[in-house]
């Protein structure tokens, strides 16, 4: 087994087309760079650079994540998912509460996502890089 894998560092566009069922058969077309990580994920992990400051302290604006689209999203993990009436994939806490869930982000500038519908998850949040 190899001391370090890499994984792509994709976009947002690219993010929300991966679940956990297309996940195997999904390439990137754009790989911006490649990102180093230790081989606790699946082969279809990737990687994101974190938006905005909507998730401040644990994530800022520019840091990297590795979201691996095979894991399970449960209650308190950080997810990139997007709700069925919106295009667009955003990085959030998981919060279910009963048969109800939330995207929580955790600067509280920003308001809690009342997850009405269909939650389409593209992975779960495992790591987070940092290149100085």
């Amino acid at each position: 087994m190899p001391v370090l894998a890499r994984i792509p560092l994709i976009s947002w566009e690219e993010a929300k087309a991966y679940t956990p069922e297309t996940a195997e058969s999904h390439h990137p077309e754009n790989v911006k760079s490649w990102i180093p990580v230790a081989p606790r994920t699946s082969s279809s992990a990737y990687a994101l650079e974190v938006p905005d400051d909507s998730m401040e302290p644990e994530f800022k604006e520019g840091e990297i994540v590795i979201v691996d689209p095979t894991m399970h999203a449960e209650h308190n993990r950080f997810v990139i998912a997007r709700t069925g009436n919106d295009n667009r994939a955003t990085l959030k806490q998981l919060i279910v509460h009963g048969s109800r869930q939330y995207m929580k982000p955790l600067n509280s500038r920003y308001p809690l996502i009342d997850v009405q519908g269909a939650l389409i998850v593209s992975g779960v949040v495992v790591a987070k890089y940092k290149d100085y």
